[in-house]
């Protein structure tokens, strides 16, 4: 991700000599007036510029870039940034994280007069995704599970081609409600849009829809409503599978579930058809459509994840929704959108190809093995707070999981991470794209500038394995 902020400096315009006073005619003498003593004031200390609240650290994520963000009360459709969202109805908590990559607002001229910054408490530029750097390594080879299956994906034959209407008519059904709620929350924190995917009872959807949930409500096609366990989740495909808890009302044998196409076969241009809950339950299966209009896209929100891009509308609370292609089956899980004022119709869903062995490990491990993780939260150095600090660019480590080796080999707060595996790095994302490169278990070698030593170093560690909390039974 390039630097996600703006400065406008104005340098004050060069002001010509001023204009020579007209003469004056000769005025009596008169003994000069003394100015009057005035009470020594003491000298005034200088004071450092008053930093913005930095937000709180945030921990090596899998996710390039902008952060999505966590399930909140819905927002009005205007509440958007110029940028990659999310399309949930909730901005609230990750959206301070995302303008956090803006919250470096220290001003030249305090920082030429007193010359006082404290490393440690820098609110930096690209905020890394929360989870990871906190985790214990835990192998998923000491437990040897069956190999689970969501889905199958199915082929297409032209003779298999439906109206707009039917593919809404097959589908809907299908496509659920998302609620999350927090902890001592009586009213929900969020809505998204989920898909059964088996007559299991099992759905999918967005890992940032259901993050940070203590509860999770379904909300069916017809208004009846369930509980639903989170059975795990990959923060790195935003990605997360749900089951419906049967009641009195809901049996998993009275519920639709969707067939998956197989997204390698979609081709550009192509007609395609989004179903979900933009601005939450208020218009639940709201159906637009659309066309591809990009294959294997890559986003700053995406990371190494290759999307479908769609100019099909996108709104708050699609995500986690299908994108169906006219044979009637999920291409894609509806992810993200651009909002900008010069951008319009740019929605992203993440292919079924990518949902599906996710989905498999997920009801096999409850997560996806063998993510690495360094065990460091931190944060981007640009080159503004590298500069005014005489320190490098790089990854300002914030905190260090006691249970990784990155901790066992002496790593600690204020370490900047220059460079992994002999690569430079500049920014979280360059970190974390170049981590992705290897496997939990691997040894990798980091260049360190320790900043109270003032001294630069190598150290090798071994990447741990990144497996997440969010599990609710």
């Amino acid at each position: 991700m390039t630097d996600d902020f703006e400065r406008d400096y104005t340098i004050p315009e060069e002001r010509s000599e001023d204009p020579q006073p007209a003469p004056q005619p000769e005025a009596a003498y008169t003994a000069p007036v003394q100015p009057q003593p005035t009470e020594t004031q003491p000298e005034a200390p200088c004071i450092a510029p008053v930093q913005p609240q930095p937000v709180p650290p945030q921990a090596e994520t899998f996710y390039a870039a902008l952060v999505r963000p966590q399930p909140v009360p819905p927002q009005p459709a205007g509440a958007e940034h110029n940028s990659y969202v999310w399309t949930d109805a909730a901005q609230n908590n990750q959206k301070k994280k995302r303008h956090g990559g803006r919250a470096f607002g220290i001003s030249l001229l305090a920082i030429f007069t007193c010359a006082v910054l404290v490393l440690a408490s820098i609110g930096v530029v690209h905020i890394a995704q929360s989870s990871g750097g906190n985790q214990p390594t835990v192998s998923s080879s000491e437990t040897p599970v069956e190999q689970k299956t969501g889905f199958e994906l199915s082929g297409r034959t032209e003779t298999d081609e439906l109206a707009v209407t039917d593919v809404a008519q097959k589908i809907r059904p299908a496509v659920v409600g998302v609620v999350n709620y927090t902890m001592n929350s009586l009213t929900a924190s969020g809505y998204g849009s989920g898909v059964i995917i088996n007559a299991e009872g099992y759905i999918v959807t967005n890992y940032h829809v259901i993050e940070g949930a203590d509860r999770v409500k379904i909300v069916l096609y017809d208004k009846t409503e369930a509980l639903a366990s989170i059975v795990g989740s990959d923060e790195q495909t935003d990605l997360a599978v749900l089951r419906v808890i049967e009641d009195e009302n809901v049996k998993h044998s009275d519920l639709v579930y969707a067939s998956f196409g197989n997204s390698d076969e979609v081709q550009l241009a192509e007609t395609v058809v989004a179903i979900g809950n933009p601005g939450g339950l208020e218009f639940a299966g709201s159906v637009t459509r659309g066309i591809v209009s990009g294959i294997n896209v890559k986003t700053e929100l995406s990371g190494n994840v290759k999307l479908i891009q769609t100019d099909a509308a996108i709104n708050p609370g699609n995500s986690g929704g299908p994108l169906i292609d006219l044979y009637g089956n999920v291409i894609g899980i509806t992810s993200q959108k651009i909002v900008d004022t010069q951008y319009e119709g740019m929605g992203f869903a993440i292919p079924s190809n990518t949902v599906k062995p996710i989905v498999d490990s997920i009801l096999t491990y409850g997560y996806v093995p063998g993510r690495p993780m360094i065990g460091i939260s931190g944060n981007t150095i640009d080159e503004y707070v590298a500069y005014f600090n005489n320190v490098p660019r790089g990854v300002l480590i914030t905190s260090v999981d006691a249970n990784t080796d990155a901790a066992a080999k002496g790593l600690k707060k204020n370490d900047i991470i220059t460079s992994i595996g002999g690569v430079t790095v500049k920014t979280m994302d360059e970190l974390n794209a170049e981590k992705e490169k290897y496997s939990a278990g691997d040894t990798v070698e980091l260049g360190i500038y320790r900043y109270s030593e003032g001294r630069s170093f190598t150290v090798s560690i071994v990447l741990s394995e990144y497996k997440p909390t969010e599990t609710l039974n």
